[in-house]
């Protein structure tokens, strides 16, 4: 009768020993392990990836994009996962190592649900897939949402990724497919890069009916003060690919909802 017990209790400790010990070097992805259900096998992370506040008491193997190797090496993980690093430097050190990198790609809305899945089979949890599905439905939504709104309503927007120089969100950024679906239009969207330098001169000849930056700057530049810009409150919700994109989408809408178009004033 002890026999059907024993195997449990074997399998048990197998399962455990085998449990995977992650290092996440992407706050979207950190977020996006939390989400479904896997804190607890997170070893390490960065930096930056302080979302939700429980991670913070994870050890830290660094900055984000630039983790110190020894730091990583120390926590011993079985699997280091990130979204696309400059260069190679991390994946051919990890290789070295003989610790198993997996890099998610996170340009497109398109790639969220696609990164859920991929952590969901990596940690084998499966509120990886129900997620991804969620995620996928909410999409959709809002995709069928921003179809309502006429082209002569919207409002006219450039993002800022950078000021000095200046670097707009193009058409291949989710920050591009996130404009639209708050029911704005991109005025860089016919830039068909990710993020692309401009000139001052090339933003003013688009006149925007809003300018948004991601970071709240004491000194802004003289041309930059002659537009509509507005700081995001809350940037991590728009600049992060992650379980927080759809208040994003909301914060974007309130925002654009109180902007007044053609007279390039906001509120």
């Amino acid at each position: 009768m002890k026999t059907p017990f024993l195997l449990l209790f074997f399998s048990l400790l197998l399962t455990s020993a085998a449990a995977e010990r992650v290092i996440s070097l992407s706050p979207n992805l950190t977020e996006a392990i939390c989400l479904i259900g896997g804190k607890s096998l997170l070893a390490g992370r960065t930096d930056s990836c302080t979302t939700p506040s429980s991670v913070t008491g994870i050890p830290s193997v660094g900055k984000f994009l630039s983790p110190s190797p020894e730091r990583i090496a120390a926590l011993a993980p079985t699997l280091v996962v990130s979204t696309p690093q400059p260069g190679r430097g991390t994946a051919q050190l990890l290789a070295s190592l003989k610790i198993r990198f997996v890099e998610l790609p996170d340009r497109t809305l398109e790639d969220y649900p696609a990164l859920l899945r991929r952590l969901g089979r990596l940690l084998n949890l499966p509120a990886g897939e129900r997620e991804a599905l969620l995620a996928e439905k909410r999409l959709a939504a809002l995709r069928r949402d921003a179809a309502t709104v006429p082209e002569n309503e919207k409002i006219s927007v450039l993002f800022l990724a950078g000021i000095d120089p200046a670097v707009v969100a193009g058409r291949r950024s989710f920050i591009h497919q996130m404009i639209e679906l708050a029911g704005g239009r991109n005025l860089a969207g016919n830039l068909n890069r990710a993020y692309v330098t401009v000139s001052p001169e090339w933003i003013a000849e688009q006149q925007p009916d809003l300018v948004l930056i991601a970071r709240n700057a004491s000194v802004l530049p003289e041309w930059l003060r002659a537009l509509p810009v507005r700081p995001l409150p809350d940037p991590d919700l728009v600049c992060r690919l992650g379980p927080r994109l759809f208040s994003g989408v909301e914060r974007l809408k309130n925002i654009l909802k109180n902007t007044s178009k053609g007279n390039g004033s906001c509120h």
